[in-house]
């Protein structure tokens, strides 16, 4: 059986093994990237549980950043680093308004820069877990297409060969059919691992995402709470 389809495949059209070339690009693609980003993804699913599980114990905002400490496949250590940077600088910044004799709530400026400074950190993250995931998107849609341009031609070449020969005999028609039908089977054999590899992966991204996100409003709740004592 698998002989026999390498051998349709060696001895299909010019055009047809042209989209077969094509598809086989795709595939490799697709795949490569599947792999890889399954490894990215649990890292830094990994990364985030860890990391959550340590700020949950964190009792101020040195131990938060120790626990954010190298974790470098994940949104979390940038996520950590902004809000630490972010307080210092509102620190400063609250320093200066109460010696002009300012009226203000720091607590509430505090969160409200924490939040808007944090979420465009997890939106830049979420950019770069998502990295190439537009291939398996291009994948899913374009290779049945490619699949169907083999199939209209392989078609198209059994009825000029009919024509040609003015017979329908099956040997004549065969090799056009047999383009039509491989084409068509690798088309959907590419497109079908993009398609749930791409939705997969961005199912379990976009839980990352949230996870930093809820991170996010609950370390700006303890600090409209308690200002983590600063």
């Amino acid at each position: 059986m698998g002989h026999d389809f390498v051998d349709k495949i060696i001895n299909a059209s010019p055009e047809a093994q042209f989209i077969l070339i094509i598809l086989g690009v795709f595939s490799v693609l697709s795949w490569a990237i599947i792999g890889w980003k399954l490894v990215v993804v649990h890292r830094a699913e990994r990364e985030v549980r860890d990391f959550l599980a340590r700020f949950h114990q964190a009792r101020d905002l040195e131990q938060i950043q120790q626990a954010g400490k190298n974790m470098v496949n994940s949104p979390v250590s940038a996520l950590v680093s902004v809000a630490v940077r972010e307080i210092k600088q509102l620190r400063r910044l609250i320093s200066q308004k109460e010696e002009r004799n300012i009226s203000f709530d720091a607590t509430v400026m505090m969160r409200d820069s924490l939040l808007m400074a944090m979420e465009r950190t997890v939106s830049e993250k979420g950019e770069g877990l998502r990295g190439y995931l537009v291939v398996l998107a291009i994948t899913a849609m374009v290779s049945p297409f490619l699949g169907l341009l083999g199939t209209v031609w392989g078609i198209m070449i059994a009825f000029l060969d009919i024509a040609a020969r003015g017979s329908a005999d099956i040997s004549v028609v065969a090799p056009g059919i047999a383009d039509a039908l491989i084409t068509t089977l690798v088309g959907l054999s590419v497109a079908i691992p993009a398609v749930i590899g791409y939705n997969y992966l961005s199912n379990r991204i976009r839980r990352i995402l949230n996870s930093c996100n809820n991170f996010s409003l609950e370390l700006a709740g303890i600090i409209y709470k308690s200002s983590l004592n600063l």
